[in-house]
């Protein structure tokens, strides 16, 4: 059987940045169940095509949501959704309709105000024991230290320290040049 976490032709920055190691850790005994995994910020769509080639389940559903839907070819088990980050009822609608989630990722903006909206409104559909990962989470520390990327840290911080209400029973945390990334397992 074939590694798809070393398949290149996914037009992904998860896969060139070696993102997917990280999600193979959380995945890898799920993938022959009927999963849900919802992913903020698909960009050109290659991990969307990739979650959809590497989730075995015939029923597993993959939710992809950014602000234009891009055009690729994916399974039926795929749906793309345009929506944006601060349209709180649009992303509760999204949450009503498709979770529980196994695996939310968010990677869309990395600004904090959004990335603490998505946490508010998908945490509360996130089934117990699946994972809320916030990608990019450092970028702001990277170099490219725009000020909208202000507070990330503080968003990672807050769920570590228990500043926040969501109750997890473990956090991972990846750090590392280019790469930051944080997965919270739901009680």
């Amino acid at each position: 059987m074939s590694n798809p976490f070393a398949v290149p032709e996914f037009n992904s920055d998860k896969i060139s940045i070696g993102m997917m190691e990280e999600y193979k850790k959380v995945l890898a005994p799920l993938i022959h169940y009927p999963v849900t995994l919802l992913e903020i910020g698909v960009k050109y769509g290659g991990s969307i095509q990739y979650w959809d080639r590497y989730l075995k389940h015939p029923e597993a559903r993959i939710v992809g949501v950014d602000l234009e839907a891009p055009d690729i070819e994916v399974s039926d088990r795929v749906e793309l959704v345009e929506c944006d980050q601060n349209n709180k009822i649009r992303l509760q609608q999204l949450a009503d309709r498709y979770g529980k989630f196994d695996l939310v990722i968010d990677d869309a903006s990395h600004y904090k105000k959004e990335t603490e909206i998505c946490l508010g409104v998908f945490w509360p559909h996130l089934k117990s024991g699946g994972y809320y990962c916030i990608e990019d989470w450092a970028v702001g520390y990277f170099g490219d230290q725009l000020p909208q990327y202000a507070g990330m840290v503080d968003v990672i911080t807050d769920m570590m320290t228990g500043s926040s209400d969501r109750a997890f029973s473990s956090v991972r945390v990846v750090l590392e040049e280019g790469k930051s990334m944080a997965f919270f397992q739901k009680k």
